[in-house]
């Protein structure tokens, strides 16, 4: 998801289909949402984070299936810039992501997420 995210925000394409395969419901909602903003305002993301994700909890049995997932994301290499490419907005830090993925439609979706503030991990 992160990935298909720093790709659309490459261009803040908030219409993007990469988004829908990898995110659902709220999460998908929150991704749009800060993609239409940034497009608004004409910012545009450089960079791409480095993720260390895993898997804390699983619950097969569960309908829908569902897992809990902790990151300590590195940001430091993923920076937000203006229509002339200055940096407005640096992501320094390692932040704490802690999310939930569903099965949806037989297909594996993070459907919440929690991005910490920087220096949270």
């Amino acid at each position: 998801m992160w990935d298909a995210w720093a790709q659309a925000g490459e261009t803040s394409n908030y219409q993007s289909p990469a988004l829908a395969r990898y995110a659902t419901g709220s999460a998908l909602t929150t991704l749009v949402d800060a993609l239409k903003t940034n497009s608004q305002k004409q910012r545009y993301f450089r960079g791409r984070p480095t993720l260390h994700a895993a898997v804390t909890e699983l619950s097969l049995q569960s309908d829908p299936a569902t897992a809990s997932i902790r990151d300590c994301a590195e940001s430091g290499n993923w920076r937000t810039v203006d229509a002339n490419g200055r940096t407005v907005s640096e992501n320094a830090g390692r932040r704490k992501i802690l999310a939930t993925v569903a099965v949806t439609a037989g297909v594996w979706k993070v459907s919440t997420f929690n991005v910490q503030p920087g220096g949270s991990c």
